[in-house]
């Protein structure tokens, strides 16, 4: 054969070389996002009224978000112990912002998007209990973390929501509770077809929801809820609906989708009705409610850099000259 060692070392090279440009044309899309609307907690099939069924003795809520793109530097808020709601502005860094504007769309994107940028959004307002804080019910409590490049670097976004109630029961008459509420949510970790593998690229995106309460008279769980898209996988209480998992991740190293919103009953486009009901609940006890949403991403486009490539193809062909030398 003609095809020598060094004419091979050359080849390898130009397509090491050749590797290099195919990533930088790379794209990577992580994509966390869960949006609850109409809130709403309920007693014999009416919805609950503060002062009647149960009295809030305290409620409070802390919250925060933040973004950061290596290059591009981070954005941050947070606000702690707010008994009202919570409606952070977006917050965005690198080229392409904003991708969540207006306020609170909270979408669902998908890659690629051909730009460059690390973006979350929040908010929490109104409350699933009539008469709280002067608040209108029902609810609403939205996360949405989003990070996609388009050139050789990394990136974060997350976003965190947390709301803790206490109450007690006035009512005479016990019985459980019902949760419902309507919400969309999305999860995607996406790479472009023109990213090699092994280059350190990854995209990444998880997302958790759920609801505890605790009857803090006489100890014990009553309820504990993580919605996961298989109806009557509850930890404590009874599920009667669960169209679509809040409570998953998605992580790619390799190129192809990670979409759960689209492939669980469309909540990525349109809210799926969730429904659960607690454990009986004892007049005169006191209870706590907890509730959380967490949204994250996470993203990078690593490759090698050129003059690491040019010493390994120099080493390449040191190697078939070293061969050709041997065999003289």
């Amino acid at each position: 054969m003609k095809l020598t060692k060094m004419t091979v070392a050359l080849a390898a090279c130009g397509i090491l070389m050749g590797g290099l440009h195919n990533a930088v044309q790379a794209e990577v899309n992580a994509t966390s996002m869960i949006d609850m609307t109409n809130f709403v907690i309920l007693s014999g099939g009416t919805q609950v009224t503060n002062g009647n069924q149960i009295t809030v003795t305290n409620s409070a809520s802390n919250a925060d978000q933040d973004v950061s793109l290596t290059g591009f530097g981070s954005l941050s808020d947070h606000q702690p112990g707010t008994v009202g709601g919570i409606d952070f502005q977006p917050i965005c860094v690198g080229p392409g912002c904003n991708p969540l504007l207006p306020n609170n769309t909270f979408p669902a994107i998908a890659g690629p998007t051909g730009k460059t940028y690390s973006a979350a959004d929040q908010l929490e307002s109104g409350t699933p209990v009539i008469g709280v804080n002067g608040l209108t019910s029902p609810a609403r409590v939205a996360n949405g973390s989003y990070t996609s490049l388009a050139q050789p670097t990394s990136g974060t976004a997350n976003s965190n929501n947390g709301l803790t109630s206490t109450f007690n029961f006035l009512s005479t008459t016990s019985g459980p509770l019902t949760f419902q509420f309507n919400a969309r949510s999305y999860l995607e970790a996406f790479l472009s077809a023109t990213q090699p593998a092994g280059l350190g690229t990854f995209a990444d995106a998880d997302f958790s929801f759920g609801f505890t309460i605790s009857d803090t008279t006489a100890g014990g769980k009553v309820f504990d809820w993580r919605p996961d898209g298989i109806v009557g996988d509850i930890s404590v209480g009874v599920e009667t609906s669960d169209p679509c998992s809040l409570n998953a991740n998605a992580a790619s190293q390799v190129t192809g989708f990670r979409d759960l919103g689209a492939r669980t009953f469309g909540c990525a486009t349109t809210p799926g009705f969730f429904s659960a009901n607690t454990l009986s609940l004892i007049a005169g006890h006191t209870y706590q409610l907890g509730a959380f949403i967490n949204t994250n991403t996470n993203a990078a486009i690593s490759v090698p850099e050129p003059g690491t490539l040019f010493l390994l193809g120099i080493a390449m062909v040191g190697i078939a000259f070293g061969g050709r030398r041997s065999q003289a």
